[in-house]
């Protein structure tokens, strides 16, 4: 399985006439997260906690490849204050730190010149938590710990010279029942990528000054 996967990204790249590295970052908001705590014996508790609107995750980003496409490789810290369980209410607030792997094709390469539209796919894992804040009397003997979940992502975006925005939707699971879910938008922005397209325009700017 580890070979096929290495086999798939070097004929990727290989694709590429020049390959490229690019760093950036990963800009995303939760329309909607939930996650589910793993199964505990002794503890009955509502194990959920949800929320729409209220996340925001941000990280660094690396890219390899070209034009249409690349790999990349990501870690975002996602913060919800606002989340809660709405059936039983136990406290507030839920962090996650997904870590990623990502086929991008077209406008999602974060090199893309020529395309407006592309998509990504990739998974890794992610660590989450909930109650973090607020936990009442009832429930104080509760000891929320972080828990992982092995996610997979799909993406549709729309961009180009470095940057694209798009629409995700993120699955895991893990161990005794745990579960995660974010759906929402992400913004990509590969400043290397930006800064040689900014480049290669002040270039052609001067030497059209030049000739005239």
């Amino acid at each position: 399985m580890k070979k096929s996967f290495i086999l798939i990204i070097f004929l990727g790249f290989m694709t590429q006439v020049n390959a490229q590295v690019g760093l950036g970052l990963v800009w995303a908001g939760d329309l909607y997260m939930r996650y589910v705590n793993p199964v505990e014996a002794g503890v009955d508790a509502k194990r959920s906690s949800g929320a729409a609107i209220s996340s925001l995750s941000l990280g660094p980003k690396l890219w390899m490849g070209g034009n249409n496409f690349s790999f990349s490789l990501e870690a975002q810290a996602n913060i919800a204050p606002l989340s809660f369980n709405v059936s039983e209410y136990k406290g507030m607030g839920a962090v996650a730190f997904p870590l990623m792997g990502k086929f991008n094709f077209g406008a999602a390469s974060g090199f893309n010149e020529d395309r407006i539209l592309g998509w990504s796919i990739g998974g890794g894992v992610q660590y989450n938590r909930t109650e973090l804040f607020g936990l009442t009397d009832k429930f104080d003997d509760i000891e929320r710990s972080y828990f992982a979940t092995y996610v997979g992502e799909l993406a549709i975006q729309l961009g180009i010279a470095g940057f694209d925005a798009g629409f995700y939707i993120r699955m895991g699971f893990g161990e005794n029942e745990a579960r995660s879910f974010n759906i929402g938008y992400v913004l990509n922005f590969n400043f290397s990528q930006m800064s040689r397209m900014f480049k290669r325009a002040e270039n052609d700017n001067n030497e059209r000054e030049i000739s005239l």
